[in-house]
């Protein structure tokens, strides 16, 4: 799997190079791997925020983080083998948002989100942009099977879920080892 850049002001979408089935094998393994018992955090507005699976249990998760990670190191313009990886699930229920925070807690280089299941109307991302943009903030309309990349220290949020159905993203931070 491969991805398409298109730099924009403020963020990179990623568009991959070809039809895969992967997000239709990951949302199946998401399904069947969520039934165990998980690592949850940042629990806001009623719900956690971060969900965390054992990747054993997800067999099409390496390929896609490998592609997302190859992403990030030409946005980076490092060596491949000096950027590390953390990642987490975001399952959005209907009614649900994602309030305003940062990914700049720690070592952190760059992030992203790469979207799995993005039913219409299921919120949208918000990147509070730095002052000297006139805008303030950029509303970024996502769609299954793209990536957004974007500086970890970007205020961002997802507006709320006014749609029927849950939605399903996969959070990535980049950093140095």
């Amino acid at each position: 799997m491969n991805f398409e850049l298109h730099h924009f002001t403020d963020y990179w979408r990623a568009a991959p190079t070809s039809g895969t089935n992967l997000n239709k094998r990951l949302l199946q393994e998401f399904e069947q791997a969520s039934l165990v018992p998980l690592k949850q955090s940042h629990f806001f507005s009623g719900r956690y925020e971060n969900i965390y699976l054992d990747p054993h249990l997800l067999a099409s998760l390496p390929p896609l983080l490998a592609a997302l990670r190859q992403t990030a190191t030409e946005i980076l313009e490092r060596p491949l083998k000096r950027t590390m990886t953390a990642h987490w699930f975001n399952h959005m229920q209907p009614g649900h948002i994602t309030g305003l925070h940062t990914h700049d807690d720690d070592n952190e280089l760059l992030s992203a989100v790469y979207y799995l299941k993005v039913p219409p109307h299921s919120g949208d991302l918000i990147l509070h942009t730095p002052p000297q943009n006139t805008s303030g903030q950029k509303i970024i309309r996502p769609k299954a099977g793209e990536a957004i990349f974007f500086d970890p220290a970007l205020p961002h949020e997802v507006t709320q879920n006014n749609s029927n159905e849950t939605r399903l993203s996969l959070a990535l931070n980049f950093g140095a080892e």
